[in-house]
């Protein structure tokens, strides 16, 4: 038997942004499938701003699937609908260092299918500074790749956003030190402010590609994908299990055919061993 075509195949797509998000999602989804990927204008800023003056309501994964709905609303009924979202937050081995995690989301609502790609990094190019004088001023800007990557200022209650000229931040710093106030530095974490966030974006469309092109073997639904990863991979010297992978369990959200798939790796080094190394 023929295997049929894939349901994500030459279908139209939506994404609601008004942050160019398409620019890093449109290329992994025409590759794979042919989607022609549409762009809502619609302002996803009410779930939530990295700035905080909209708090995220719930979690990353609660602030996507609202996106979702709101995308979903407003396209056509037979479009796959696409959503972006991101979140930063320290390294729970590292905490001085800031993670950057991004998900994206195609969701069928003919079929009632969803998949989301996820991309981990370190965020580079991020941080906040307060700043007392032109040369703090000019420091923050350098740490902040300024003005390839865009910046806000915030002066009390008041955020200056999208700033990429360093005399115009210079401006209103200047302002705000003449009434007696520090301002603050930050980086502009909205996606069309930040290329290396774009790039993570665009891994994590690829990631969401990949899932979907993963079927089911029993039913054919999209998205046959890992759902966990399971420790015990055995230590080379004394051959007791360790913290490290040892299989990853691979499950269908359709059918629920699941499967436990062992990894390449035979042995963990003694390094990873709590007896040999403890």
């Amino acid at each position: 038997m023929a295997t049929p075509p894939h349901p994500f195949l030459w279908r139209r797509a939506a994404i609601a942004t008004l942050h160019g998000k398409e620019r890093a999602i449109a290329g992994p989804l025409r590759d794979a499938f042919a989607i022609e990927l549409d762009v809502l204008p619609l302002d996803t800023d009410r779930f939530g701003t990295f700035t905080g003056e909209i708090p995220r309501a719930g979690s990353q994964h609660d602030a996507l699937r609202a996106k979702l709905r709101a995308a979903a609303d407003a396209a056509p009924r037979d479009a796959l609908v696409v959503a972006s979202e991101g979140s930063f937050f320290p390294d729970p081995a590292f905490p001085a260092v800031t993670l950057d995690r991004e998900l994206v989301a195609i969701y069928d609502p003919l079929r009632d299918i969803e998949i989301v790609g996820v991309a981990i990094a370190s965020a580079r190019n991020v941080g906040s500074f307060t700043v007392g004088d032109e040369r703090e001023l000019d420091d923050a800007l350098a740490c902040l790749d300024v003005p390839r990557h865009g910046a806000i200022l915030v002066d009390g209650e008041r955020y200056h956003k999208g700033l990429h000229d360093r005399e115009a931040i210079a401006a209103l710093a200047r302002a705000a030190w003449a009434h007696g106030t520090q301002p603050r530095i930050e980086s502009d974490l909205r996606a069309h402010m930040h290329p290396t966030r774009m790039e993570l974006i665009a891994a994590a469309a690829q990631d969401a590609v990949n899932r979907a092109l993963a079927c089911c073997p029993s039913c054919e639904r999209p998205g046959y994908g890992i759902v966990e990863r399971l420790p015990g991979l055995p230590c080379g010297d004394c051959g007791e299990p360790t913290e490290r992978i040892a299989s990853d369990v691979v499950r269908c959200d359709g059918c629920g055919a699941r499967e436990e798939r062992r990894r390449n790796d035979a042995y963990a080094s003694p390094g990873d061993c709590s007896y040999c190394n403890p």
